[in-house]
């Protein structure tokens, strides 16, 4: 036990510093900022980011998933082929994006508060982080831990870098900081697709099989990644139409606060996804039993650190932006919601390594309607402390009906293994 306890330990350490950086990115970014901003300025900047982050989920399409789990299934060669195809099948919704921004640009001129050029590079930049992830699943998956932090430290210093020098040093403030987070994102999608490439991921020819079962892998997961960005997410834009830019800065900053937790939580899961992959396919029941004890000591470490922020993240934003002040109200609830978020991660694994994407899928689009719905009635009455009430809710509900899957899924495999 304590030696898997110490091997976790390491692996996610590893990940977690890579994963700290590249999240920390913005809350190092939060002082220069609430300094150089005024809420509606970081509203506007939340927005942006907020929809690269969505527009990466569905022009991603679960590829990054799908070739992870490919890579333990097929030959070299064949795996090169898979991941051609799922980059190129990126390629070709990340245009069908621009055409649409396009067709929206003859009639409008902003859409939730960002002008419509900007959605142009919000495009490229999502469709650049749908082809990092891909580089960091088949690094991951190879137990490459060197190379991930690597790239994830020179992605994060461009993250922060960028856009400091250009709101402070160039003097462009929000349209510096818009146009910095563009750069690094694209600049390292880039340097992602030349390694890629380097490794003959890229120019293969597609294969129709593997598209079919891209689209088939992908299609249950699609709207587990989207929805799930939706809960977390799709609430800036209910309080940005009913209370303002303003108010989603405020929103916005609370949720960069409580981000560690999403920090952990995804680097713990990468930390044991390669294992429990692993002890699955060899159907090691040892192996499976250390896997459980793993992910109990991390749903402990998980609470602990959403006590931590809880206590802390208050003091922190009167010593450093008492202007935001008002972000304080929001943190209890975020903190909760991106603990439960951690808690539902660490019960997919098993069900992605079956392929029980499609009730995956049912649980996560289904709460993401009523959660949509909640924060359509009930922001515009009770304010955007509303949208923490409904985060909080609706993770805790993902992450009781998921472990309840996971649960069966698991009693059905020993079954059947009997």
């Amino acid at each position: 036990m304590f030696q898997s306890i110490g091997k976790l330990s390491l692996t996610t350490l590893a990940y977690g510093i890579a994963n700290a950086i590249s999240a920390g990115a913005p809350l190092l970014l939060i002082p220069v900022y609430t300094r150089f901003m005024n809420p509606e300025e970081f509203g506007t900047v939340s927005i942006f980011n907020t929809i690269v982050i969505l527009l990466s989920s569905v022009i991603g399409f679960g590829t990054s998933a799908a070739v992870q789990k490919k890579f333990f299934d097929l030959e070299q060669n064949q795996l090169r082929t898979y991941s051609s195809t799922a980059i190129q099948m990126i390629a070709a919704i990340s245009l069908a994006f621009v055409f649409l921004v396009g067709i929206l640009s003859l009639t409008k001129d902003t859409l939730f508060g960002i002008q419509m050029p900007w959605l142009y590079l919000a495009v490229l930049a999502a469709t650049s982080a749908a082809i990092q992830q891909i580089l960091l699943a088949i690094w991951q998956s190879q137990q490459n831990v060197k190379a991930y932090v690597k790239f994830q430290i020179t992605y994060s210093a461009a993250l922060l870098g960028t856009p400091t020098l250009l709101m402070i040093a160039a003097k462009l403030g929000m349209i510096g900081a818009l146009t910095g987070t563009a750069i690094a994102y694209i600049f390292f999608g880039v340097v992602a697709a030349i390694v890629l490439d380097k490794m003959g991921h890229i120019r293969q020819k597609a294969s129709q099989n593997y598209l079919l079962h891209i689209v088939r892998f992908g299609y249950p997961l699609f709207p587990q990644l989207t929805a799930g960005w939706a809960i977390a997410m799709l609430d800036r834009f209910f309080i940005q139409k009913s209370w303002g830019l303003a108010a989603v800065g405020a929103y916005s900053l609370a949720f960069q606060l409580a981000q560690p937790l999403n920090v952990f939580s995804a680097s713990v899961t990468q930390a044991l996804t390669p294992s429990i992959y692993s002890a699955l396919a060899r159907k090691d029941s040892a192996a499976r039993h250390s896997n459980k004890t793993q992910i109990l000591l991390a749903m402990i470490l998980t609470l602990a650190l959403a006590l931590l922020i809880t206590l802390a993240a208050p003091p922190l934003i009167r010593a450093v932006a008492p202007a935001y002040e008002h972000s304080i109200p929001f943190i209890p609830w975020l903190t909760a919601a991106l603990m439960f978020n951690g808690f539902y991660r660490l019960a997919t694994i098993q069900m992605l390594f079956h392929e029980k994407t499609r009730q995956i899928a049912q649980v996560i689009f289904g709460v993401a309607l009523v959660s949509t719905a909640a924060n359509f009635l009930i922001i515009p009455v009770f304010g955007p402390i509303a949208a923490g009430w409904v985060s909080c809710a609706s993770f805790f509900t993902i992450f009781l009906l998921t472990s309840q899957n996971a649960r069966n899924i698991n009693k059905a495999v020993e079954h059947n293994a009997n």
